[in-house]
């Protein structure tokens, strides 16, 4: 970021919580040298910076194939996962951090694989036919792709 008063107050107007106290503080420091007040706008965009990237989850790997991205674009695909993914609405994306998005998100994902998971196994058949009784099946004119244990079964508890 240039060292400009333009620049400063464009980063505390964006991540201000009261814009009425961003907006009276920039109207007294417009009035002042920018020096003295560079090093506490410098320290507070930087921590700011801080506080909007994820703490890495373990240390980084030597190499990576995932390619960089420019920290406007990764802001602008949590903001669209926010809103599609998650289903907020834009001022509740724009209220959480990153690394709250983030945990969700994989939280998400984690969920919805054990959810295919569960799904695939439960419609793996539980009886594996024999040859010889798939054979006979096909002699006897029958489906042998047919799960008839599985409809004795059904009918047992059912009471049919």
């Amino acid at each position: 970021m240039r060292q400009t008063y333009t620049g400063i107050r464009a980063v505390l107007l964006a991540t201000a919580t009261d814009r009425a106290a961003a907006g009276f503080l920039l109207t007294a420091a417009a009035q002042e040298p920018l020096a003295p007040f560079l090093g506490h706008a410098q320290a507070a965009c930087l921590d700011l910076l801080r506080n909007l990237l994820p703490e890495p989850e373990e240390a980084p790997a030597t190499s990576t194939t995932a390619k960089p991205i420019p920290l406007r674009e990764y802001l602008t695909e949590l903001f669209k996962f926010g809103t599609t993914i998650l289903e907020w609405s834009p001022s509740e994306v724009w209220q959480a951090s990153p690394a709250e998005i983030e945990a969700i998100l994989h939280a998400r994902l984690e969920r919805l694989e054990a959810m295919e998971t569960a799904s695939n196994t439960d419609h793996q058949p539980k009886h594996q036919m024999s040859q010889d009784q798939r054979q006979a099946n096909i002699e006897a004119g029958l489906d042998p792709d047919f799960d008839r244990r599985g409809l004795r079964a059904l009918k047992a508890r059912h009471g049919a």
